[in-house]
């Protein structure tokens, strides 16, 4: 969120361009020692807040909620931002994800249960996988597609996260999924 790419943002929001953002972590490196970039604190999700609210009319993705260290904060701001939107990425943190905790992230802060389920509409499919591991994503897909179905989340709902949300931001009308 530094002041040097507010015009970037300004471009990309003129553009209807969404972007994705990748907070969270990176395992050390002997980069570490050559860059000394503080790597942890540029990825936390409390920067994409300054963005979010600058450019209302753009779309922000966060992939994958960062790390787990950042999990629970990163879906209140799910919650608050109305443009910022996470993926479920193909490998990685959401694969060890239980319903139980997506429930979690994901009920209304002032009520127990929220039978129109608005929050999850703030997921998109995305990926975490290296192209060389094309499985992943499939797999990762199925993975979400079980936990979703196990929640109760409802089929329109599963469609838009499986790829009609983003779709309609880049003006493609899609058909409905077929779905195992």
């Amino acid at each position: 969120d530094h002041d040097i790419y507010m015009p970037v943002y300004e471009a990309a929001e003129k553009c209807g361009l969404p972007l994705l953002f990748h907070p969270g972590n990176y395992r050390p490196s002997p980069a570490d020692e050559v860059y000394r970039r503080p790597v942890l604190k540029n990825m936390h999700p409390i920067n994409l807040d300054r963005i979010a609210r600058s450019f209302q009319n753009l779309k922000l993705v966060m992939a994958h909620m960062g790390t787990r260290i950042f999990q629970q904060e990163a879906s209140q701001y799910l919650k608050m931002l109305p443009n910022l939107y996470t993926d479920l990425g193909g490998c990685g943190q959401w694969l060890r994800l239980q319903p139980e905790d997506m429930v979690e992230m994901f009920k209304p802060d002032t009520v127990e249960f929220d039978p129109s389920m608005k929050n999850y509409r703030k997921l998109v499919l995305g990926s975490d996988a290296y192209v060389t591991h094309p499985g992943i994503i499939t797999a990762g897909a199925d993975n979400y597609l079980r936990i979703l179905r196990r929640i109760g989340v409802p089929q329109e709902i599963i469609n838009d996260i499986l790829g009609k949300t983003v779709a309609s931001w880049m003006g493609i009308e899609l058909e409905e999924p077929t779905l195992p």
